[in-house]
């Protein structure tokens, strides 16, 4: 270990201990250099600087910034219930305002992301706040629905600016012992921000005056000035930032060291009081720790006929291996039971919305269980007209006050939703909840809170790429989301079977599965640092090479990656729309195809049984045969598979297609986080992950409005050649296909991973692949490039076809690629991730597969009996008791209730909004997960754990199908205890690994 001769020129001399980089290139410099006197590291020259004025001064600005978005996108719920008439809003079109701020935010977030890392973070929030106010101001003014729907996307557009970006300024500013204290002030003055907004509204909007302008057709109302009101701190917030400096870290790593110096000494000045001139500092360097490490891997020769499998083993076995065999089982764990939860209850969620909004405007002063609800809902079928015509006329009427009470339950809610977004286990609370209250609005907020634990799913897919090397990286995902699928399928047939009599004990059971779940994240650490690996290897370097990663650096971050980031999240939301949108299906196919309850548990569960099925197959072939290779051919021919399944003719034919569909969708599913991670940097990769969530969050926000204008409408055409009539659902079989269409050919256009090239020995295609980014982002010719290093984690890729019997072959290489994911060093991470994608994906994908039935039959529900509360349920048991008629046929739907889509599309934003809320939390996950794993294991294991996910989907789909109708609390019960579950699972996850590389290493060596 190195250390200073001169350790008193160093303010603080334990920061000596880093390595040292260059700041142009970040090259790793053999041995550590002195450093000249009055020269610093930035740590340490800011920590000359003192916390004094200038911090809390910036800490202060930084909350207040965090509030103004929380009051511009949530301040419109105060204003929505008192601006109905002026505006003539619809109940729809009421939730598409409450909405469209939020998709504003998720549409611009990488944006402003992405700009601020390369123009700076001043640059982007000053502006972003000042144009936000405008917007808001302009909005205040307008005249009908469209105008303000149009005026609140370009707020939210403009504050994401703002909310994306404060978070990196605020905490380039401080040290490392500071930054966190920094980081919670500023979030407890968001906090404060959040709790007074109540306040704000019951004094704005509470006021009698009025003042009319004749010139705009409108007359100024208190709601109007509320939304200036609420724009008000951005606004000042944006005129502040004149008097405060650019983020002396970013102009650092801009090579700006004159100006970063400049910035050092203001704050110096600021908080001691003392001359710029008197700062000890005259030079300032980067603090870049960057260790490198060697793997390698020997594979033997096979016989041709089992080299194959022997190879795909060879890929899986490294997540299993004791390194990482808990991490991986820890992994796979949260997934599963993730998918469990929120796939599988929300599939029964629009039902079971549609009934309870239902049963509270036909009973508006009763009270009932939701449960009750759900079992009663066929009782009010034959008032549904009457009842609607009720409801609509109770819309006509107008406030313009809102009691205060309602003040006092936003701030309730408020804080719930804050707590609810911050811990799977209370998702797992709130699905306990959700069949012990007899208000079915209140039970219906509790099922869409134990829904969001689907928030982890991507969370956890993300992390997991960085769990693993290169070489495991894709083994790894579609392995992790075979547990989560297979997690569906159990919670969707399990939750259809005991739905119907035992509603309760679903519920609670996915709440307690949720909060036991998260149980394992707080594992002890694992290490990650490979066998034979000494950080002398760094000295080994030939004069005229590079590694990896400076030759990717060298190609920047431009349009490339942004086609690149946008095509991965509608990857990954077509595989939600090819899984998740057959529950829009079932409610009204059930005629057509002959579906009860039990077979309509089999059709949501399926397409997770082909996933599970090819998962392990598909994550092998990426790690062995190229990312690409894998992702193009497997969604075209997906999409080849859903068109002939919109022609199915029966319910065993639709069933062996839609498995053949997941067969191939899960080849695009659990590679391409791989194939996204592989073009970026460490510094770029969680961002780049968090703009393809938004994607997928986006996609998942469009899934209701495509069922609602395709399914709800009233054609159909005569197939006589093929006995069937081609209905609008068909349709929507096809629609959820054509993104994966448009993403196979596109794929035609794209590279291969350069990652994987170098690690398979194709050097000079890694080359020109970087050579051809480098061209589209930067507009240049040629980037000369030296010789590729592989990374530390690009173990070289070999198969072997040269024994006897291709089959041993296959399975030995298979082999040899799994164990290693159950080894001592991956061991307990492999168990987590597998268990927690399990769990999760059987909640999440399990309920949400019964959603559109469990919503569509509480709205009918409340339609006929407006007045009256029952338990959510109740509905369910009574609409089930009414499925077929005295003759022995079945009760159709030919469409769905209006309010199945609101509340679906409700459930997508809020899905949506959370990851725009968590994108900091995603990035600090990011960067402690990717130290669980070496890059050569990161695929590996990120298949693994989706491959649980996908067990869970299977689980969970089947699970709640099964309990819907009969055991509907049972249902919310294993539901909530999954959650809980998995919240402590969660805690058992590895918190670090690079705790014991780096540095460490030598004591290891010793």
């Amino acid at each position: 270990m190195c250390e200073f001769k001169d350790k008193q020129d160093s303010v603080a001399s334990e920061k000596t201990k880093l390595t040292v980089a260059t700041v142009e290139g970040g090259n790793i410099i053999a041995g550590q250099p002195e450093l000249s006197k009055g020269t610093e590291y930035f740590e340490n020259a800011l920590e000359v600087t003192t916390f004094g004025k200038f911090n809390y001064l910036l800490i202060l600005i930084s909350g207040v910034i965090l509030a103004n978005v929380l009051l511009e996108t949530l301040g419109i719920s105060f204003v929505l219930p008192v601006s109905q008439c002026d505006l003539n809003l619809t109940v729809y079109q009421r939730g598409v305002m409450s909405a469209i701020g939020f998709a504003g935010i998720i549409s611009s977030s990488h944006l402003w992301g992405f700009l601020a890392d390369t123009t700076g973070r001043r640059s982007i929030i000053r502006p972003t706040l000042l144009m936000g106010f405008v917007f808001t101001v302009v909005s205040s003014f307008s005249t009908n629905f469209w105008s303000l729907v149009i005026l609140r996307f370009l707020n939210g557009f403009c504050i994401s600016g703002g909310s994306a970006t404060i978070y990196a300024y605020l905490g380039e500013f401080h040290t490392e012992k500071n930054r966190s204290r920094a980081i919670m002030g500023s979030a407890f003055i968001f906090g404060v921000g959040a709790m007074i907004m109540p306040g704000i509204a019951w004094l704005v909007i509470n006021q009698e005056w009025r003042l009319p302008l004749t010139f705009l057709g409108l007359t100024y109302k208190p709601w109007r000035l509320f939304m200036v009101v609420c724009g008000i701190p951005g606004f000042l917030c944006g005129l502040s930032l004149f008097r405060i400096p650019e983020s002396p870290k970013f102009l650092l790593s801009q090579g700006q060291e004159e100006e970063c110096l400049q910035v050092l000494k203001d704050i110096y000045r600021f908080n001691t009081g003392k001359l710029k001139e008197t700062f000890p500092v005259a030079h300032v360097i980067e603090d870049l720790d960057n260790n490198t490490r060697r793997h390698s891997s020997d594979e033997r020769d096979k016989n041709p006929i089992t080299a194959l499998l022997i190879s795909m083993w060879s890929q899986t076995q490294p997540l299993f291996n004791r390194e990482y065999v808990m991490t991986t089982v820890l992994i796979c764990t949260i997934q599963f039971w993730t998918f469990v939860t929120s796939n599988g209850m929300y599939m029964w969620f629009p039902d079971i919305l549609n009934s309870v909004a239902e049963f509270m405007n036909a009973n508006p002063d009763s009270s009932a269980y939701i449960c009750n609800v759900v079992y009663e809902k066929h009782e009010s079928i034959l008032q549904f007209e009457l009842a609607r015509n009720v409801s609509d006329t109770m819309m006509e009427r107008c406030n313009e006050k809102l009691d205060i009470s309602t003040y006092q339950k936003s701030l309730i809610l408020e804080f719930l939703y804050a707590v609810g977004f911050a811990c799977i286990a209370v998702c797992g609370a709130c699905g306990i909840a959700a069949p012990l209250i007899s208000q079915p609005n209140i039970a219906l907020y509790m099922y869409l809170i134990l829904l969001l634990c689907g928030l982890g799913i991507n969370v956890l897919s993300a992390a997991t790429v960085d769990l693993y090397p290169t070489r495991l990286r894709a083994m790894a995902v579609c392995i992790s989301l075979m547990m989560g699928r297979l997690g569906s399928v159990v919670g969707a047939n399990i939750v259809g079977a005991l739905i119907t009599n035992h509603c309760e004990i679903t519920f609670i059971s996915s709440g307690v599965s949720l909060i036991l779940a998260v149980l394992p994240v707080s594992v002890q650490e694992v290490s990650v640092q490979e066998s034979g690996v000494v950080d002398n290897d760094k000295k080994k370097r030939p004069d005229e090479s590079i590694p990896y990663s400076e030759a990717l650096e060298r190609t920047k971050f431009g349009r490339f990656n942004y086609y690149i980031i946008i095509l991965s999240g509608l990857v990954l939301s077509n595989v939600l729309l090819e899984t998740s949108g057959v529950a829009f299906i079932m409610p009204v196919a059930q005629c057509d195809l002959g579906l009860t309850n039990f077979r309509k548990g089999l059709l949501s569960a399926i397409g997770y049984v082909g996933m599970i099925l090819s998962s392990h197959l598909w994550g092998f072939l990426a790690d062995t045969k190229g990312r690409r290779r894998v992702i193009r051919p497997t969604i075209l021919a997906s999409f080849v598979v859903t068109l002939f399944s919109s022609f199915a003719t029966n319910f065993w034919l639709i069933l062996i297609l839609r498995l053949l569909n997941g067969f191939f969708i899960s080849g695009g599913s659990a590679t391409i986080y791989a194939y996204l991670g592989e073009f970026h940097m460490d510094r770029t990769r969680s961002r780049a992950m968090m703009g393809s969530a938004f994607i997928f969050a986006l996609g998942a926000m469009c899934m209701p409005f495509l069922a609602f204008i395709v399914i709800n409408q009233d054609w159909s055409f005569p197939l006589p050649f093929l006995g069937i009539i081609y209905k609008p659902w068909r349709l929507f079989i096809i629609v959820c296909g054509i993104t994966g269409l448009f993403c196979g050919l596109s794929l035609y256009y794209l590279p291969e991973s350069p990652k994987y090239l170098l690690s398979a020995k194709r050097e000079e295609e890694a080359k020109q692949v970087l050579q051809k980014i480098y061209r589209i982002n930067c507009g240049k010719d040629e980037l000369k490039l030296p010789h590729l290093l592989p990374e530390d984690d690009c173990a070289e890729i070999k198969i072997a076809m040269k024994s006897d019997s291709l089959l041993k072959t296959f399975l030995n290489t298979m082999w040899n690629q799994t164990i290693p994911l159950f080894h001592k060093k991956y061991l307990r991470s492999t168990l987590i991730v597998c268990t927690t994608q399990f769990w999760i994906y059987l909640i999440v994908n399990g309920l949400y597969m019964w959603f559109p039935h469990i919503i569509n039959s509480m709205s009918e529900f409340m339609n006929t009996h407006p007045g009256e509360n029952k338990l959510l349920c109740q509905i369910v048991y009574d609409k089930d008791e009414f499925l077929y008629h005295n003759d022995g046929s079945m009760e159709c739907t030919n469409k769905l209730e209006d309010t199945t889509f609101m509340y679906s599309l409700l459930m997508e934003i809020l899905y949506a909004s959370s990851f725009a809320f968590l994108g900091v939390a995603i990035n600090v996950l990011g960067a402690a997960t990717v130290e669980l794993y070496p890059t050569q294991l990161r695929a590996m294991a990120m298949c693994i754990s989706l491959m649980m996910g996908r067990v869970g989907s299977v689980v969970g789909t089947n699970f709640v199908g099964a309990l819907l109708s009969s055991y509907c609390e049972l249902t919310f019960y294993i539901s909530c205890f999954a959650m809980i579950s998995c919240a402590f699972l969660i805690l058992f996850l590895p918190k670090s690994i690079k705790d014991k590389t780096g540095k460490e290493s030598n004591s290891n060596e010793c």
